[in-house]
C-alpha cells in the first residue's frame, strides 16, 4: 500500500526506463488507475503499455509528497533524465503537461 496522499511517483522497470507523474490524489490510487489500464490495454502512455506487454515487472515508487506536485514532478523528471534514465513519457512543463523531446516523439 502507498501513501493516500498526493504527490510525484515514479515507475520504473529494470532496463533503465521511467515514468514520472503527479497526482492530486492520492498515490496509492494512482498507482491502481495504472496497474488497471495497463491490464486492460489501454494505458494512455504506449510506450509504458508496451513495456508491459512484453512482460517487463514495472515498479511504483512514491518520490514525493505534495500538495501541488507539479513543479516537483518537472523537476524529478529532469533528475531521472540526468541519471541516464529512457523517460517513457514528454517532460512535464511544470503545469501538469508535457513537452516531448525528439528521442520521446520518434517512440
Amino acid at each position: 500500500m502507498y501513501p493516500d496522499e498526493p504527490g510525484v511517483y515514479a515507475i520504473i522497470d529494470s532496463k533503465m526506463r521511467a515514468y514520472i507523474g503527479a497526482t492530486t490524489k492520492s498515490l496509492n490510487d494512482k498507482w491502481k488507475q495504472h496497474q488497471r489500464n495497463l491490464q486492460k490495454r489501454n494505458h494512455h502512455c504506449k510506450f509504458m503499455q508496451n513495456v508491459f506487454y512484453k512482460g517487463y515487472i514495472l515498479e511504483f515508487i512514491p518520490l514525493e509528497i505534495n500538495d501541488d506536485p507539479w513543479k516537483a514532478e518537472q523537476e524529478w523528471w529532469d533528475r531521472f533524465k540526468e541519471q541516464g534514465y529512457e523517460m517513457m513519457n514528454g517532460r512535464p512543463d511544470g503545469n501538469g503537461g508535457y513537452i516531448f523531446d525528439e528521442e520521446t516523439r520518434k517512440k
